[in-house]
């Protein structure tokens, strides 16, 4: 599925998923990722240690919530690669776009790319080829990590042209100078691996 056709197959306005999951849980995103016989989505707004499940996310939060604040957010610029060393590979940075309606890639870890076919630095994620409903969670995800300034933790089912059979994905919000969502955050840990279709 190429990005052209995802953006025209995007059958619901975003804001409406994110207020969905704003308000615990999202019909709309649910009955998408039914479509193509996957459960549903996952989402944690505000997720404990506890729920990481893996140990690489939780050095990720651990490191989030340690970091240099703006206002009450970790400052973008304090984020140093250095000290995430163990953790880069899963590690993905998003620049909030515009009016927040869409994210450019400015890393996206090694063996995220391995395991979806492609390297996305310096794309949009309304350019990701792959389902709809999988592109409605990402941004409507990182809607909500910039209004609440929270960080959310999912794990969706991969559309079976990716090698992963599903991805579990920790994402927090960064705060420019001025104190607003400048950048986001998100470790991703790619499920069992798969031949893809």
């Amino acid at each position: 599925m190429d990005a052209a056709n995802n953006r025209e197959m995007r059958p619901v306005p975003i804001e409406r998923v994110a207020t969905e999951i704003r308000d615990g849980g999202s019909p709309t995103l649910n009955a998408m990722f039914r479509s193509w016989g996957a459960p549903d989505p996952l989402i944690v707004v505000d997720p404990a240690e506890s729920d990481m499940r893996e140990s690489r996310l939780v050095t990720l939060l651990r490191y989030w919530r340690g970091m240099p604040k703006v206002k009450d957010l970790p400052n973008c610029e304090d984020l140093d690669p250095i000290d995430i060393t163990s953790t880069l590979g899963i590690v993905m940075l998003l620049e909030v776009l515009e009016t927040g309606d869409d994210y450019r890639y400015l890393i996206y870890g090694q063996e995220i790319a391995e395991r979806f076919g492609r390297n996305m630095v310096g794309q949009r994620t309304s350019d990701i080829p792959t389902h709809p409903s999988v592109t409605a969670l990402f941004l409507a995800c990182y809607r909500v990590v910039i209004d609440t300034r929270r960080p959310i933790l999912t794990e969706h089912s991969a559309p079976p042209q990716v090698s992963a059979t599903s991805w579990r994905r920790l994402v927090m919000p960064l705060a420019g100078e001025g104190g607003q969502v400048e950048r986001i955050l998100v470790g991703n840990i790619p499920g069992t691996w798969r031949n893809p279709s």
